[in-house]
């Protein structure tokens, strides 16, 4: 997964195994002070 900002949003993109991991990127990054907006490019794995 890759994690880029740019005043003050931030991007997610790659592959994660699982929606919950996705969520969990999701929040984590939300947290983060200063953070403004998640842009969620996340997807996740076909099994």
């Amino acid at each position: 997964m890759s994690v880029r900002t740019v005043d003050g949003t931030v991007y997610l993109t790659g592959i994660v195994d699982s929606p919950e991991q996705q969520a969990r990127a999701v929040e984590i990054a939300s947290r983060v002070p200063g953070v403004k907006n998640v842009v969620n490019q996340v997807q996740v794995a076909q099994k």
